[in-house]
């Protein structure tokens, strides 16, 4: 029975840490006065396209104040592949953007890089990707917290 309380402890200890930091996140961002309705998710679709972005860092997790990759992938929502794309990315409560320009890659019709993100300072970031897939023009933003 022992046995069973101990696995059951290893088992549960990951999901407790995890719900502890989503806590601590929270707690974080009500201090900072970020709003606490953000959609974190790393996807977005708009008409034509559907995007989800993955930070290409050895964690996995968005750095502060390092130059980092993202990988994006596509998915077509309307037959039309993505033929050009943009990132910019503010703070909304600082009003002000990136301190750098990082360079957007189309690489295949399924998957955009964007080199040499950096995120200056913690907080609420607004990004906004635009798409051009035909004719349609898709800005997907997404919020982020670091």
């Amino acid at each position: 029975m022992k046995t069973l309380v101990a696995l059951c402890g290893l088992l549960l200890a990951p999901v407790a840490r995890a719900d502890a930091a989503f806590r601590d996140i929270k707690v974080r961002q009500a201090e900072a006065g970020i709003p606490a309705d953000l959609d974190l998710a790393p996807a977005r679709a708009g008409r034509c396209v559907r995007a989800t972005y993955t930070p290409l860092t050895p964690d996995g997790k968005v750095p502060m104040n390092r130059f980092h990759d993202w990988q994006i992938d596509l998915t077509a929502l309307c037959g039309a592949a993505p033929a050009t794309a943009a990132i910019t990315a503010a703070m909304p409560q600082h009003l002000h953007g990136l301190a750098v320009s990082p360079r957007v890659e189309l690489a295949g019709p399924t998957r955009i890089v964007i080199h040499g993100l950096r995120f200056h300072m913690p907080g609420w970031w607004k990004l906004s990707l635009t798409v051009q897939s035909g004719e349609v023009e898709d800005v997907l933003r997404f919020d982020l917290v670091i």
